[in-house]
């Protein structure tokens, strides 16, 4: 992987000469930017996904609150088992979103090692001259931003160093107060950046769920992933504040970056590419589907499904069929055959009511 290494390389030594005044600092917030935009394609993927699943939600909300207040282990199975078989069926997978996320993450990987090594890839040194300023400044070859920082130290002594003679070494200093080449340590400026760094990925995280309607669905209907997520919401930014304090400020400070445009990239794809809602009509008709019913139709909106109507007339029976659009035709044959049977039955007389009206006939 040594050639990605190095076309990424060029890339932020042209941030740092070109575009970053000389700042290391400026030129990791360009790379910061420019990584973004080479994972743009992935992220708008990655959002296009999550429009098609915010999508499902009305026929998703369906199926929870059919199984609503029963959490016993088959209904859960069950429960999910209905809900992957309706996302097949509607064409979405969940773990789609996934690969976008793990090319970024070894991106990122190999964006640390370019931006912990700027004797190789801002100064563009050999590995022989670097493991030599290492021996004779008892550094390690492996920290060159710890190594960056024992070379300036040892030429504000007076120190003579001919193998940088032509170098011009990276400027690592924050505002003039923060020096990006150390670690950071308690009553110092450098302080700043493991804050900075803790508060940046929580909020990440949190306008993250935030702004997905799927995973605050999937909060809402179930309490232990809710829970599980305000745990990570908490644990991944403790993880990355422990490595903010063992690694140089740069990392730190290229973190804050990384989260400062992946906030910006979020509003923007959200803005442009919005998620969509849903209304409760739309909720109903969910669970109508659900339940196996037909869409309830507008008032006086003929359903081709449903007999024609017939009146008691029977001026009705002449009616044209046609008039109803596709209505199944009646046939005739048996009213009409039922009205000749009535017309040739005999009279019957009635039985009188009582014996005054027995007499009377009988007179």
């Amino acid at each position: 992987m040594d050639f990605i290494y190095k076309g990424l390389g060029y890339v932020i030594r042209f941030c740092y000469y070109d575009i970053g005044f000389e700042s290391y600092a400026l030129a990791l917030l360009w790379f910061a930017l420019f990584t973004k935009i080479v994972l743009l394609p992935f992220s708008i993927k990655q959002q296009k996904n999550q429009i098609k699943g915010a999508k499902l939600r009305p026929k998703m909300m369906a199926i929870e609150k059919k199984y609503a207040g029963r959490n016993d282990r088959p209904t859960l199975q069950k429960k999910q088992q209905e809900i992957m078989e309706m996302q097949q069926r509607e064409g979405y997978s969940a773990l789609s979103g996934c690969l976008p996320l793990l090319l970024q993450f070894v991106f990122i990987i190999i964006l640390y090692n370019i931006i912990r090594e700027p004797l190789s890839y801002v100064c563009m040194l050999d590995g022989a001259t670097i493991e030599s300023l290492a021996t004779r400044l008892g550094g390690n070859v492996k920290d060159e931003i710890g190594l960056v920082g024992l070379i300036q130290a040892a030429l504000a002594e007076g120190q003579a160093i001919p193998e940088i003679a032509d170098v011009n070494l990276p400027n690592f200093m924050l505002f003039g107060i923060i020096d990006l080449s150390v670690k950071p340590a308690f009553w110092t400026w450098a302080l700043l950046i493991p804050v900075l760094v803790f508060a940046s990925q929580y909020f990440t995280m949190w306008l993250t769920r935030k702004m997905n309607p799927m995973m605050q669905m999937q909060a809402a209907a179930n309490p232990d992933a809710a829970l599980s997520n305000k745990i990570m919401d908490f644990m991944m930014p403790a993880m990355t504040l422990f490595f903010a304090f063992s690694l140089p400020s740069a990392l730190g400070y290229y973190w804050i970056c990384q989260s400062a445009v992946s906030v910006l990239q979020m509003l923007i794809l959200n803005k442009v590419m919005p998620l969509p809602t849903f209304t409760p009509e739309e909720l109903k008709a969910a669970e109508r589907e659900l339940k196996g019913k037909a869409p309830k139709r507008a008032a006086g909106e003929y359903d081709p499904a449903s007999p024609r109507p017939r009146s008691l007339h029977h001026i009705d029976d002449d009616d044209d069929d046609t008039a109803y659009g596709s209505a199944p035709t009646v046939s005739k044959a048996p009213t009409q055959k039922k009205n000749s049977a009535i017309q040739s039955a005999p009279l019957k007389k009635d039985a009188p009511r009582n014996q005054d009206e027995k007499t009377d006939k009988d007179n």
